[in-house]
């Protein structure tokens, strides 16, 4: 309804002045990776598999470790194995296996990257890929009430996200040289 109406009117369906420039994004990976810190890093792996997966907050936290595998992706020029990730689409009750390549220019857009170090330096046992995000959400995620949990894991990114920048803040002079 949102994609017609906006046909209608004609108006853009998305504001593109919203999103985040590459730099910015190139500049928040960096960011969490020299913080060095098991937060940062998950900070990191969210956020690329929220880009890639295209799935919101609560979607992406919600995410098990059971819930990523790796399959055999028929190419055009041969056979790739590629992450699969199970996403509970919670708005429109859809399941969904997206495939998620290795990013053809650089690490701090790439999922694989960010996700291997993230489960490197996980101190959980557990078995969900987000464990501070999926206590947030509460113990059945995908069974409680959505909006709240959109809501509660938004919540936690942005405090992440403030984190992040105070960081930034702390180390002004170092940072601008390690972005260039």
């Amino acid at each position: 309804m949102k994609k017609a109406t906006a046909q209608i009117k004609g108006e853009k369906l998305f504001n593109t002045i919203e999103a985040a420039s590459n730099q910015d994004v190139e500049a928040l990976a960096s960011l969490c990776i020299w913080q060095g810190t098991e937060r940062g890093i998950s900070f990191l792996t969210l956020n690329k598999i929220l880009y890639h997966l295209v799935a919101r907050c609560c979607e992406g936290a919600g995410l098990w470790k059971q819930h990523v595998t790796v399959v055999k992706n028929k190419m055009k020029n041969g056979t790739n194995n590629v992450l699969c990730f199970l996403v509970n689409r919670h708005k429109n009750n859809n399941i969904q296996n997206p495939c998620v390549y290795c990013h053809i220019d650089s690490l701090l857009w790439d999922v694989y990257f960010s996700l291997g170090i993230h489960l490197m330096i996980q101190t959980s046992p557990n078995g969900h890929i987000f464990p501070d995000f999926f206590n947030k959400l509460g113990k059945v995620a995908e069974n409680s009430d959505k909006d709240s949990n959109d809501s509660k894991s938004s919540a936690l990114w942005n405090r992440y996200y403030k984190e992040t920048m105070k960081f930034m803040d702390d180390y002004k002079g170092e940072l601008i040289f390690l972005l260039l």
